[in-house]
């Protein structure tokens, strides 16, 4: 009875200190560096096990069930690397209609200005001219910035390192799929399902802004087009 008892407290207290390890390393999110992560991590799976060892592994005599410890920080790993993405990417976006923004003020100066020196603008289409004139200015500024580079190249990298760790995953999961057992399937498909979803949201994402590009590209050739025959 007193073996029994001593049983269930080393098996409580080793649940309670792998709890206490998820708690850690899902608080810290995204927000800590890669090698905090990592130690989070590997303290979190290494209470894991003793918790598995101490209590369904010793009772029934059994194997671990389920995606092992390397499979299980490549998982996180991954996951970390998706919420780091959608970061960037959502601060890309933001980022990119700033120019937007501040051109309308400037506009409205021109305007005025250009009223009250006698010279106003003579139709709607001059205006429209002034305003593309003035957003190819700003986003070329804004684009060819240090700041609009570094935007950019954090985007791709974060991208690259998300998909490098989800390759990866994936890999893990179909070599595991040899020989697997019910809860390892459920482990699989899971871990595949919110891949793949988190996937196609940064998909929808990216072509949005792909569609955003193109649509300011083609006016920007209109306006170079009525320039030149301007011109001539």
């Amino acid at each position: 009875m007193i073996d029994l008892m001593e049983h269930i407290l080393k098996s409580a207290e080793a649940y309670a200190a792998f709890m206490n390890a998820a708690m850690e390393a899902f608080s810290a999110g995204g927000e800590g560096a890669d090698e905090t992560l990592k130690d989070l991590y590997h303290h979190m799976t290494r209470r894991y096990l003793s918790f598995y060892e101490k209590s369904v592994g010793r009772i029934l005599k059994m194997p671990q069930l389920g995606i092992s410890r390397e499979s299980m920080q490549q998982v996180m790993a991954a996951t970390d690397a998706c919420n780091r993405f959608v970061a960037s990417m959502g601060d890309f976006l933001m980022k990119f209609n700033v120019p937007l923004k501040d051109s309308f003020p400037e506009l409205m100066t021109i305007i005025q200005e250009r009223e009250a020196a006698g010279d106003g603008f003579k139709s709607a289409h001059e205006i429209y001219d002034a305003a593309v004139r003035l957003l190819d200015e700003k986003y070329d500024a804004h684009i060819k910035s240090p700041e609009g580079v570094q935007m950019v190249v954090d985007v791709v990298e974060k991208y690259l390192d998300y998909k490098k760790k989800a390759d990866v995953v994936n890999d893990i999961f179909l070599r595991s799929l040899s020989i697997p057992t019910s809860g390892e399937m459920e482990d699989v498909y899971r871990g595949i399902y919110e891949l793949k979803r988190k996937t196609r949201q940064q998909a929808t994402v990216i072509r949005h802004h792909e569609s955003m590009i193109e649509t300011l590209n083609q006016k920007l050739e209109a306006l170079e087009a009525r320039l030149s025959g301007v011109h001539k």
